[in-house]
């Protein structure tokens, strides 16, 4: 049964329940009904409609849906509901099957067209839920690396333990060889013995041993010292690493858990929002194999109940976590390495660096360098004249009066701010373009500069490293994880928690790799390809080279990068204005990221986008 018959059906049913009450023998038909004229496709059950059934000889009214409901219904629901309302009556009525499998297989045919975008939205939920569960890896990986350095600095501290104790024993048997030998110039000295010839003392020779062995103990004793400290400095650095490991894998999951909520509770509401297409897309297609199979009338019923049932959204928990024992380990305290004596000289040159206030063995210098007095007096002497003096309070006056000038101007004009004290910044209040920020809190205000160094991407999977600006301080980290053959790129805080992730994937019609960027880890913020000039209206050539262009959800342009190999990165916004370029530096491996806009700029997109397009070039050298 076709739509058009069922629409025929209703508009003439409307027709006769708008006409006047007619009384009339029970088994009279009337004019109206489709019965009467044999011109009904729809089925001889339906003849009955059009009997008088009260006892008065009224017709039955029949209840005609409104615009409203008949509008909130799906197509693919009201063809369910048709199929399902034949089907019912076919249970019990087998003239009907026949009827009943020409419905449902129009019903299906409709609904191919429908079936493929459900299926692709349904994949992409589940690929998206998928992507969410294997995220828990990157919080694995991060430990096991904790533990791996931990463990590698144990083994290091052992091996120094090792030399230190040896350099112990060394240094004992130094001891008591001094010793020794103090005794024995001691008994030479005590006994008398004459002059020998040339007037030379005969204790001369022991005395020059006892003091060569006891300048070996002072070299063997500032040897032990300095195993000490880098023994110590191995031990810090093995406590400093091993210190909270357990406290920042919960955190980190915590994070991703949070993450996969929020996913899992976006797929339950899309289930919900297409229940009833999925319902009846589901269902008619089971109804229709079952038809195949030749199904009688006495089991329809039975199988019809059973194709309602519509399986529900599919959710998978979190993998477990993985094992994580707390490593016990003493605090780290400097140690002033007081259990070995220092000779002489070592103390004279603390004590005077001590007086003086500045160390000269930090930079290199063991000698205390200081101006004879007349050279002192041939360069400050002169600037105790009256002229002198006037000059210079002259010249510190101008200052003064050029640096107040300076200000005044720069408060009339908006100056650039600092360099460094913008690079992260959620506080300064900036117009948001229209589809917002994908990391807020890593944005650049306009007429600023902010430079940040990133290590390149060394290899597919596993990297990972931290992105710190020009003074050295962490902002946020970078990584890297292989999820389903495909290589994701993720911004995250230093407490785990996903800023940003980049999906690497590869085109299957053009070859070509692209990036679809989320923000958080859950909604698609843009996506970012490669798109080729296109040729203006005046020329055949194309006015620019093709470029990386990034688009949001609504084809925005966002940003543009040129990628030409041998030349640094050039990051422009969608006006073509330039925002940031990218330095490549080969030792180290590292990019330099200089942010310098006449806008607010996203420094966590800039570098996704920089990243993205590095990995690119690298890999195709």
């Amino acid at each position: 049964m076709s739509l058009f018959s069922i629409a025929c059906y209703l508009l003439v049913d409307f027709a006769a329940a708008s006409y006047k009450e007619v009384r009339a023998p029970p088994s009279v038909l009337f004019d109206d009904d489709p019965c009467a004229d044999g011109s009904s496709s729809i089925g001889s059950f339906q003849c009955g409609t059009a009997l008088l059934q009260s006892s008065n000889g009224r017709r039955a009214p029949r209840q005609v849906p409104g615009k409203k409901a008949a509008l909130q219904q799906t197509e693919a629901a009201a063809l369910w509901a048709a199929v399902s309302e034949l089907a019912e009556l076919a249970a019990y009525n087998a003239s009907l099957m026949g009827e009943l499998r020409l419905m449902t297989g129009h019903a299906a045919k409709q609904m191919e067209a429908k079936a493929p975008h459900l299926q692709r939205q349904r994949d992409q939920r589940l690929k998206l839920l998928q992507e969410h569960l294997e995220s828990f890896a990157l919080c694995d990986n991060d430990l096991r690396s904790r533990q791996e350095a931990a463990q590698r600095l144990n083994a290091t501290y052992v091996e120094w333990s090792l030399v230190h104790k040896e350099c112990e024993r060394q240094e004992r048997e130094l001891k008591a060889d001094l010793s020794k030998c103090t005794d024995l110039l001691g008994q030479q000295l005590s006994s008398p013995e004459p002059v020998a010839t040339g007037g030379l003392s005969p204790a001369r020779g022991p005395q020059q041993k006892c003091e060569e062995e006891e300048r070996r103990l002072h070299r063997k004793l500032a040897e032990c010292s300095s195993l000490a400290q880098v023994m110590q400095s191995t031990r810090c650095s093995r406590a400093s690493q091993v210190a909270g490991i357990c406290d920042m894998y919960k955190v980190c999951r915590s994070g991703m858990s949070m993450a996969y909520a929020k996913a899992q509770k976006a797929a339950q509401a899309h289930h919900d929002a297409q229940k009833a297409d999925w319902l009846g897309l589901q269902a008619v297609q089971c109804l229709q194999g079952v038809l195949s199979e030749g199904v009688n009338s006495s089991q329809l019923a039975l199988e019809l109940e059973n194709c309602r049932k519509a399986p529900g959204p599919p959710s998978q928990d979190p993998p477990p976590a993985l094992e994580c024992v707390e490593m016990e380990d003493s605090p780290c305290v400097e140690e002033t390495g007081m259990g070995h004596p220092r000779p002489d000289g070592v103390d004279a040159d603390l004590a005077k660096e001590a007086a003086g206030g500045v160390s000269l063995m930090q930079e290199g210098i063991e000698m205390d360098v200081v101006l004879p007095h007349t050279m002192q007096q041939a360069f400050f002497g002169p600037l105790a004249t009256p002229v002198c003096l006037m000059v210079t309070e002259f010249t510190v006056l101008m200052l003064i009066v050029r640096c107040l000038l300076t200000l005044r101007e720069k408060r009339e004009v908006d100056a650039p701010k600092s360099v460094d004290a913008w690079c992260v910044n959620s506080q300064e209040g900036a117009d948001s373009p229209a589809n917002g920020w994908l990391c807020a809190e890593l944005m650049v205000p306009r007429r600023s500069r902010c430079a940040i160094s990133v290590p390149r991407m060394c290899q597919q999977s596993g990297w990972s490293a931290l992105v710190t600006d020009k003074m050295g301080q962490t902002l946020f980290r970078a990584s890297t994880a292989q999820v389903d053959d495909e290589l994701q790129l993720s911004l995250s805080r230093l407490d785990g928690s996903v800023l940003a992730l980049c999906h690497m994937q590869q085109e299957k019609e053009t070859g070509r790799h692209c990036c679809h960027i989320f923000q958080g880890g859950i909604s698609l913020f843009a996506s970012m390809a490669w798109e080729d000039a296109q040729a203006s209206w005046f020329s055949r050539a194309s006015a620019e080279e093709g470029a990386f262009v990034v688009r949001s959800e609504t084809s925005q342009t966002l940003m543009r990068v040129s990628a030409s190999n041998g030349t640094p990165l050039v990051l422009r916004d969608g006006l073509g204005r330039p925002v940031a370029e990218v330095q490549r530096s080969e030792h180290p491996a590292t990019l330099r990221i200089e942010v310098n806009s006449e806008s607010s700029t996203d420094l966590g997109l800039v570098t996704a986008a920089a990243l993205f397009v590095d990995s690119l070039q690298s890999a195709s050298l």
